[in-house]
C-alpha cells in the first residue's frame, strides 16, 4: 500500500469512529439498546486509527 491510500483509509476510519461515537452518543440519551456496544466500537476504531496514524506513519 502506497503512504497516501493508508493515510486516506486510516483518516476515513477515524471519521467513521467519530460517527460511531455520535450516534452511540444519541442511542444512550433516548436509552436505546446497543448503546454501549456502539460507543466502545467507535472509542477502540477511533483510537486505534489515530494511535496508528500518529505513531506508525510517522512522516
Amino acid at each position: 500500500m502506497t503512504k497516501k491510500r493508508t493515510k486516506r483509509i486510516t483518516q476515513r476510519n477515524q471519521k467513521i469512529g467519530a460517527a460511531l461515537i455520535l450516534i452511540g452518543t444519541v442511542f444512550k440519551l433516548q436509552h436505546w439498546p446497543y448503546s454501549k456496544i456502539i460507543l466502545i466500537f467507535g472509542i477502540i476504531l477511533g483510537g486505534i486509527s489515530l494511535l496508528y496514524e500518529k505513531f506508525i506513519m510517522k512522516d
